[in-house]
């Protein structure tokens, strides 16, 4: 599955765990709803600044978050490393 839809599913699921409408998370991340409705139908990726927005807006723990969407995230030096080779 891409990056993209992976994200979708992502931010549809936690939105529905917390009930909230579309409208209301697009207000919680300070960004319209037509955007927020393209970036849960998977029409593209966010911006790293939407993506922290989006993770404030709907409690998702950023670790857990990069995860679900397959990136690893660093938590020493020899992680980093392992990540940029």
């Amino acid at each position: 599955m891409s990056m993209k839809l992976t994200f979708a599913k992502t931010v549809f699921h936690a939105r529905q765990k917390l009930c909230l409408t579309q409208f209301k998370v697009a207000e919680r991340a300070e960004m319209s709803v037509r955007g927020y409705q393209h970036l849960e139908k998977g029409d593209y990726e966010p911006r790293l600044r939407t993506a922290l927005k989006l993770m404030i807006a709907l409690e998702i723990n950023p670790k857990a978050f990069a995860e679900e969407v397959g990136v690893n995230v660093p938590v020493s030096d020899d992680d980093r490393e392992t990540v940029l080779r």
